[in-house]
């Protein structure tokens, strides 16, 4: 009877080990399969950031002020974009593999030849991560695998989101000039004193000896155009320009301590414009050229006209002064 009662208890005893080794086995899989970050980086760490796909990439770089496109001279990258991108990759979760095997690899599109995109994150010249990004499996979603993985995912994202054109990520307002001083055109210049702005033509322009009254409608068109300036595109292949239109600004705004120098182009085609604190020519706007860089001397100041005779019927015929 005692050794039946011994038998029995060590029975029970591996019982309850088994029974306990199998829950432990079966959380431990289930935390393995619960979702976890799918680009597990140091967020912090990231600073430099490559969108590409095999045709082309764009390269972000984190300024003091924003992200920058660094392979095109810094050109200051639209307000939130990048931001919107990173925010939308920092949720991306593992859930449940659609597949596992690097034989998989090439049916959703996620190997480095036929990848549709990827996004490469850098601190400085160390690789943090590599997100490739394959086929679609249905509306805004796609295949994905980090670099060095096996498993392919379905995530909720969109190749909208990794546009690989540079283009479409800098900001088209970066030449437009804000809390603006003067304006010094080819035969004029423009001062604001207090909330008045004041022409200055070296010369007295009237019979009087004084300056001409100004025309406020032509300050506010150049105001207006050169604080609301965008450019349409980057100019990639300079156009020729030897018998372009020509005209240069010099443009003083609060806050930088030498005046921004504009040089406008205009031929057949299109117009274009540079800055002087940029290495880059953009296309501009017709009306954008015509407010800014035909404005002269004539248009900011209202035109006097003389009455010479007046017929029977009271038409007065004039003649400009």
């Amino acid at each position: 009877m005692t050794k039946m009662k011994t038998w029995l208890s060590a029975l029970l005893v591996m019982q309850l080990a088994l029974a306990i080794g199998l829950y432990w086995n079966t959380q431990n899989e289930l935390q393995k399969n619960l979702p976890q970050p799918l680009i597990d980086i140091d967020w912090q760490a990231l600073n430099h950031l490559v969108v590409g796909d095999s045709n082309h990439q764009v390269t972000l770089g984190k300024g003091s002020n924003g992200w920058l496109l660094t392979k095109q001279g810094n050109l200051p990258v639209m307000d939130g974009n990048t931001e919107v991108l990173l925010e939308k990759l920092k949720t991306l979760q593992t859930s449940w593999p659609v597949a596992s095997t690097r034989a998989s690899h090439d049916r959703f599109e996620v190997t480095e030849d036929k990848a549709n995109r990827y996004v490469a994150f850098y601190q400085d010249d160390r690789l943090l991560g590599k997100l490739i990004v394959g086929s679609s499996p249905g509306l805004h979603k796609l295949h994905v695998r980090m670099d060095g993985e096996d498993n392919v995912y379905t995530v909720p994202l969109e190749l909208v989101d990794m546009i690989t054109s540079d283009q479409s990520w800098f900001d088209k307002s970066l030449l437009a000039a804000q809390s603006l001083e003067s304006i010094q055109g080819a035969d004029y210049s423009l001062q604001k004193i207090g909330e008045q702005w004041k022409l200055h033509t070296g010369t007295p322009q009237n019979d009087s000896g004084e300056n001409p009254e100004l025309n406020s409608g032509s300050v506010a068109d150049i105001i207006y155009a050169l604080q609301g300036l965008q450019v349409r595109k980057l100019v990639t292949e300079l156009p020729d320009l030897s018998n372009s239109g020509y005209a240069q600004l010099a443009v003083k705004v609060a806050g930088k301590d030498k005046p921004l120098t504009y040089q406008f182009y205009q031929t057949k085609e299109r117009c274009y414009v540079t800055r002087s604190d940029y290495d880059a020519m953009f296309s501009i706007g017709w009306s954008d050229y015509e407010k800014i860089a035909e404005m002269d001397i004539e248009k900011l100041t209202v035109q006097q006209q003389s009455s010479e005779e007046v017929s029977p019927g009271g038409t007065a015929d004039a003649t400009q002064s």
